[in-house]
């Protein structure tokens, strides 16, 4: 026979924050942080609106993933950062 559990040994262990403190980017920062931007804009421009901006290093690093080309819309960033979320 198994001796049966104490309150404390059945109890799982407590878990704390993270010390992590980096948050995801979501496209909704993006978006804020262009949001000054006149489209269309090549990436230099989204880049350069984002430096500007005070955006994270995050947002920066994602920017410069995108291809070299002119974005008309928003929207047309979304295709190459779709791994990104919403929010």
């Amino acid at each position: 026979m198994h001796k049966p559990l104490t309150i404390a040994e059945a109890q799982p262990a407590p878990t704390y924050p993270r010390t992590d403190t980096t948050m995801a980017v979501t496209r909704s920062e993006i978006a804020d942080t262009i949001a000054d931007t006149s489209l269309p804009a090549d990436r230099s421009d989204l880049l350069a609106a984002a430096t500007t901006a005070g955006a994270r290093p995050e947002v920066i690093t994602l920017l410069e993933t995108l291809p070299a080309r002119t974005f008309g819309t928003l929207r047309d960033l979304w295709p190459y950062l779709r791994h990104v979320p919403i929010d």
